[in-house]
């Protein structure tokens, strides 16, 4: 089974661009590869999609998620884990996250580890149940609010296994290089969804910011809204946004001014960076371009993943005409 994306028409492109638009960081698409990989590979149990936050990563997953059930047929049954809605369960146990130590982010990814290895009970036998899990993940020497990290490190030494074994993959890891107008504009977003009276939220994400939430079209104004502000509130603030974007920062540069003078210069010449880039500062490039070789860093070194179940992608910069899946997220929310 292949995925067929010229057969779709414009408006039905226009609401899987997220999906289809990634690169990887060698400039080849690869949307299309994740989603034939999914499709075409029956030991797939899990699908993780990681990176900063108001990196793009929720919109990417919805379409994902959508893409490949629409087209295995409804064969495939997803199931979604996110990341934020373990944080939210831990916070009412451990107080605000801003106050947590390394011992209490580990137990957030054990919790997060718990809720992909137990198998849901309402799947029907003849549909494929796949879990696509949202993890926030930082990849900082020695952090102690490393968020899901340890989580993801578990299931990574889980692929190598698997393969050392020369069994089938039951994972595959898309990690999203974290563009910073994609996190300032998420920000604010976020921020200004709080505010709105629920009966505005809706339109004010159309005409302001040219988002469309997906999925909830003939639901009245209000409770439209009333949705969109607790999917939204259970999510990154943009003070989180921007901590771990400079903490990401400061990470990668520290990164490659470790490295030897031959290997950084190849390791710049090697990333290819999407068109959108161009109306990027010069600051802005550059961190783009450096948190990219951070995360193959962390992908293909530190996680040892091979390139057959872990792509390091971009998720290009898009200002207006958003398709964002909300449909995706609300029935799993508690």
């Amino acid at each position: 089974m292949t995925a067929e994306f010229g057969a779709y028409s414009e408006d039905e492109r226009a609401k899987t661009e997220a999906l289809y638009s990634l690169v990887d960081i060698e400039g080849k698409p690869a949307g299309l590869h994740i989603v034939s990989t999914i499709l075409n590979t029956p030991s797939i149990r899990n699908v993780f999609i990681f990176g900063e936050p108001g990196a793009n990563k929720s919109t990417v997953m919805g379409q994902l998620v959508r893409e490949v059930v629409v087209l295995s047929k409804m064969k495939i049954a997803p199931t979604i884990v996110l990341f934020d809605e373990v944080v939210k369960d831990c916070m009412e146990e451990f107080g605000h996250h801003t106050t947590w130590n390394g011992q209490v982010w580990t137990e957030v990814s054990r919790r997060l580890q718990e809720r992909v290895e137990t198998p849901s009970a309402d799947i029907y036998s003849h549909r494929r149940e796949v879990k696509f899990i949202e993890v926030v993940a930082v990849h900082k020497e020695g952090a102690a609010r490393d968020r899901g990290a340890k989580a993801l490190k578990y299931f990574a030494e889980a692929a190598r296994k698997n393969s050392a074994a020369n069994h089938p993959p039951e994972s595959i890891f898309i990690a999203v290089v974290a563009d910073s107008r994609s996190q300032k504009q998420t920000g604010e977003i976020r921020e200004a969804t709080l505010k709105a009276f629920d009966e505005e939220v809706v339109e004010m994400w159309q005409e302001r910011f040219g988002v469309t939430a997906e999925g909830l079209q003939g639901i009245p104004p209000k409770e439209a809204g009333r949705i969109l502000k607790f999917l939204v509130g259970r999510m990154a603030k943009a003070v989180d946004i921007l901590r771990t974007r400079t903490e990401m920062y400061e990470a990668a540069v520290g990164y490659l001014v470790g490295l030897e003078p031959e290997k950084r210069q190849r390791l710049l010449s090697y990333i290819r960076v999407p068109s959108s880039t161009q109306k990027m500062s010069r600051r802005q490039c550059r961190e783009y371009v450096l948190k990219a070789i951070h995360m193959r860093h962390y992908v293909y070194e530190q996680l040892q993943l091979d390139s057959s179940v872990a792509f390091v992608v971009f998720s290009p910069f898009k200002k207006r005409s958003i398709y964002w899946p909300a449909d995706m997220f609300v029935s799993q929310v508690k």
